[in-house]
């Protein structure tokens, strides 16, 4: 039962399966912390996996993953000039998001803590989606901000790949908490190569209100992975403007729902004030015109925050035009999408 659900076709367990030409193709895009980080070496192009490794851990974190923010550039900087941090693009993406240690030592003990996509990319190969054509994954440097341009321009790049490989058949998108976040940023800023790609979104446990376990955490230091000093020399700060919590809903219906929760508590009691003291109507009018504005104000810098768009009115036009091209999204065991992007 539970394979059939995530086969998309019933019945079908088999990765011989004859009709690969008529699944939509999966892109699989992970979560905070969950895909493999490498340096780079710049001179001589060798590369070490720095995230995540049981063994030497603590060594090649001090040598090749301390970084600080640029507040310049947005970006988290390497400190060692030699290197920089990337995420391996092998197995067609797959690799970087599947087994984050693939040490033989885990492969070995089967230490299933560090299995993020494993058994997601095994079940759906069984089912019979090829790697390269019909599934892949998308991991990225979690340390760094949703809104950057490497993060943007690679699932933008990913999303086109796909595309093709598959024979111009449009995406299933699969992602799992921050992943999620990732994709609503992307929406914001391109929202056309969403509609042109992209057939169905299915995001797993992703934080639309927001992650507040996160914040005390992060208020000063970023997000956390590792303990003491060093924790000043992994994550962007700025990754926790990306966790608070927004009073955002649906385009359109986050104004109604601040509108109408305000109004329905105090609009008899200002009809009430205005009756006994007979006051004059324009007065009313004028009120309802201000508080009106200032909610539409509310909305808009809300959106604007969540959704990481420079332009106010561009981020309206762009979260409504998504949502006409029918796009279907689903939300599992998350927090319900429906109340805060109107996309479904």
């Amino acid at each position: 039962m539970l394979r059939d659900f995530w086969c998309f076709h019933p019945g079908i367990w088999s990765s011989d399966s004859d009709d690969v030409a008529d699944r939509d193709p999966v892109v699989l895009v992970s979560g905070i912390a969950g895909s493999i980080l490498n340096s780079k070496n710049k001179k001589f192009g060798c590369q070490t996996r720095v995230w995540v490794r049981i063994l030497l851990a603590d060594l090649e974190f001090k040598r090749k993953l301390f970084s600080i923010y640029n507040p310049k550039t947005g970006y988290t900087e390497e400190l060692d000039d030699s290197s920089e941090i990337v995420v391996p693009q092998d197995d067609y993406g797959l690799y970087a998001i599947d087994i984050l240690d693939p040490s033989t030592l885990v492969k070995c003990t089967q230490l299933t803590d560090c299995y993020h996509f494993h058994n997601m990319i095994d079940m759906l190969v069984g089912c019979g989606y090829k790697k390269g054509t019909t599934l892949f994954g998308y991991g990225y440097d979690f340390r760094q901000s949703n809104r950057i341009g490497k993060a943007m321009n690679g699932l933008h790049e990913k999303l086109k790949a796909a595309y093709k490989a598959s024979g111009g058949r449009k995406v299933n998108l699969i992602s799992h908490s921050m992943g999620g976040l990732l994709i609503l940023c992307f929406i914001s800023h391109h929202s056309d190569v969403f509609s042109q790609y992209v057939n169905k979104w299915i995001t797993i446990a992703t934080p639309f209100q927001g992650a507040p376990g996160c914040i005390n955490d992060t208020l000063l230091t970023g997000v956390q992975f590792v303990e003491g000093f060093k924790s000043f020399f992994f994550v962007s700060r700025w990754s926790m403007h990306q966790l608070v919590i927004f009073p955002v809903s649906r385009i359109g219906r986050a104004l109604e729902i601040i509108f109408l929760d305000v109004w329905k508590i105090i609009l008899p009691f200002i009809l009430f004030f205005f009756a006994v003291f007979n006051l004059n109507p324009f007065y009313f009018i004028l009120l309802f015109g201000i508080i009106s504005m200032h909610t539409f104000i509310i909305v808009l810098h809300t959106m604007t925050q969540i959704l990481s768009c420079s332009t106010k009115v561009k981020c309206v036009f762009r979260i409504w035009f998504v949502k006409y091209q029918m796009i279907k999204i689903f939300a599992v065991f998350g927090v319900d999408i429906c109340m805060h992007c109107g996309l479904v």
